[in-house]
């Protein structure tokens, strides 16, 4: 189980980061999707042999198998808080987490990190 204070690492690094490479600021959608983006990396990095993964029309279906992780996705999603309340509202935290369970079910989803990584933070995983 993730820790609040491995969780802070992790996102806070990455939207440091994603600050540094954007010239300083970072949209709000971009904020989240990186949230987003590195819960999925921590989840499918710890648990990637027993997640469960589909092609993309049948995502939803494994939502329910893969809840098992959302503890951990809620503990991601609201790490930052501290630094963007307006941001990350509970609503928001909840949405986050949501959509990290929703997309470590996605088959194509490493791949996808793989490329999200190495475009915004130049970094291979």
């Amino acid at each position: 189980m993730i820790t609040r204070a491995e969780a802070q690492q992790i996102t806070v690094s990455s939207y440091n980061d994603l600050c540094n490479r954007h010239g300083g600021t970072v949209r709000g959608n971009d904020t989240i999707s990186d949230i987003v983006n590195v819960g999925c990396h921590y989840l499918l990095s710890h648990y990637k042999d027993i997640v469960q993964t589909a092609d993309k029309d049948e995502v939803y279906d494994l939502v329910p198998l893969n809840y098992n992780y959302m503890a951990e996705a809620k503990i991601i999603a609201g790490a930052m808080k501290q630094w963007l309340p307006d941001l990350l509202t509970q609503q928001h935290i909840d949405g986050v987490a949501s959509m990290i369970i929703l997309n470590i079910g996605w088959s194509g989803m490493w791949n996808f990190l793989c490329d999200y990584f190495k475009q915004e933070h130049d970094r291979v995983i």
